[in-house]
């Protein structure tokens, strides 16, 4: 299982998904609407991360393939400042492991 990070600069994406890997999350990031619905509709993501730059017509979209996929969590609080690494730790870390046990995998030493 994985979180999909999904956001519209490549390179934030990029970014998102090495932070998380370094926390020992399984995660992937696309930067188009149809990348991620693919992605959804396979069935093996349990979260998603949906970035600041991503529009409301293709946020509520999102949201709605994440549903239909039996998606629990949908994080979309903005970065806010924060550094891309702080933004893991202190927003998509505790939001999964308060809702979804299964995204982590066994941390890293």
């Amino acid at each position: 299982m994985a979180v999909l990070a999904v956001g519209r600069g490549q390179g934030v994406v990029d970014t998102v998904v090495a932070a998380m890997r370094a926390r020992g999350i399984d995660g992937l990031g696309v930067s188009t609407d149809a990348d991620a619905a693919a992605h959804l509709q396979a069935g093996s993501i349990t979260a998603v991360v949906i970035g600041g730059g991503v529009e409301a017509d293709s946020r509520e979209t999102l949201k709605r393939h994440a549903a239909t996929a039996g998606v629990l969590v949908v994080i979309e609080e903005p970065l806010a400042g924060r550094d891309i690494d702080r933004y893991v730790r202190q927003v998509i870390l505790p939001r999964l492991t308060t809702t979804s046990p299964r995204t982590r995998r066994a941390a890293r030493p």
